[in-house]
């Protein structure tokens, strides 16, 4: 007998932290067969749609257009209806808004992944709260912490609808010493500098500003840092031109987008995440996977992962101050950020494994499919 078959909708142009979920768990599933749709412009390549047909997975395109584009919509109820899935994820706002039209009258439940919103710009904050609007509509939604559930709940979302699974990461494949030290001159990056790492899309809600807020605040000396911001996005501009005003150039770098990230999470000594709003970042999970200590505000799925102290240090978001003090403890102390980052990985190994998500994610897929057989 054919398994059922989970149809996962994602607009993306990159190959970022909800591509590797939704690829991990269709290379993993046990009980289901998955296939992926993607919204493509023209011929422009997309990374998510490659890399899921390399690994055997059935991928279809959708030329993109506006959320509520009627050629769209005409596009994916044809890929809906001739693939025929058990159940339809919706991954993000686009999908959130087109899913319901073109499905109308077919009969297949959609399940919807809430990772959190952006809020970047007016339009952005616009389909984000018509997402929240549709989300509570759908048949199930599955959030990647607990924090996320407890919000929806409060909402007045039903709490039968709503689940948790975890994002995972993968067991870290470490790079050869010698190669790690010439990655390392190749950056220009002086061994004898602590290196801190902000990774992540350059956006309001990630709290970069804080950061360089709190950079300012940290004496250059006994140890001298160099601090690495890994992704890019709309606010990199700004925050470039805010180093400069602020005075502290020869201490920031902007790297932009790396493939190469799992090396730089290798040779820093401790990740910094300053996010107003989280839901469980992959950043955090890599970082602690390699053993390394975190210091992260206490929002969204942050306190899931690290335990105040043990497996890093949380602070209140939009603190710049209490953040340079963490980081400053944290230097002060190399012993400590061993034993921390040593606990982070035991948790992440234990918890946030590939594994336990596909084991989590199936268990709520089995859930959402027997509901809506059982309201038949």
């Amino acid at each position: 007998m054919e398994k059922p078959l989970i149809l996962h909708v994602r607009a993306t142009n990159f190959f970022g932290g909800p591509e590797k979920q939704i690829l991990e768990q269709a290379r993993r599933a046990r009980n289901y067969r998955h296939s992926v749709v993607s919204f493509v412009d023209g011929n422009c390549p997309n990374e998510l749609l490659d890399r899921c047909r390399d690994s055997g997975i059935v991928t279809h395109a959708v030329l993109a257009g506006n959320p509520f584009n009627p050629s769209s919509i005409r596009q994916l109820r044809r890929v809906v209806t001739q693939s025929a899935p058990s159940l339809i994820c919706s991954h993000g706002y686009r999908p959130a808004l087109l899913l319901p039209p073109a499905t109308f009258g077919v009969g297949i439940p959609i399940a919807g992944f809430l990772r959190g919103h952006t809020r970047e710009n007016r339009k952005v904050a616009i389909y984000e709260f018509l997402e929240r609007l549709v989300l509570p509509r759908l048949d199930g939604i599955i959030c990647v912490c607990e924090a996320q559930r407890q919000n929806l709940r409060q909402a007045g979302v039903r709490s039968e609808t709503c689940y948790v699974a975890y994002n995972g990461v993968h067991p870290p494949s470490r790079t050869d010493p010698g190669e790690l030290d010439r990655f390392r001159g190749k950056l220009g990056i002086s061994a004898d500098r602590a290196t801190i790492v902000c990774s992540g899309r350059l956006s309001p809600e990630k709290g970069q500003r804080d950061l360089l807020l709190a950079i300012r605040q940290i004496p250059d000396g006994d140890p001298a840092c160099t601090f690495l911001f890994c992704g890019d996005g709309p606010c990199r501009e700004a925050l470039e031109r805010e180093v400069r005003e602020l005075g502290i150039s020869d201490r920031v770098r902007f790297l932009g987008h790396r493939r190469d990230i799992m090396n730089i999470y290798q040779i820093m000594d401790l990740l910094v995440l300053p996010s107003h709003t989280e839901g469980l970042p992959n950043a955090i999970l890599e970082a602690l996977s390699f053993g390394k200590p975190v210091v992260a505000t206490r929002v969204g799925g942050l306190p899931e992962i690290i335990q105040d102290g043990q497996s890093g240090l949380l602070v209140p978001p939009r603190r710049p101050d209490l953040l340079a003090k963490a980081i400053v403890r944290c230097l002060a102390s190399p012993q400590a950020m061993r034993s921390m980052g040593e606990n982070g990985r035991n948790v992440v190994m234990d918890k946030f494994s590939f594994d336990a998500q596909c084991a989590q994610l199936e268990s709520v897929y089995d859930r959402i499919l027997s509901r809506r057989c059982n309201a038949v």
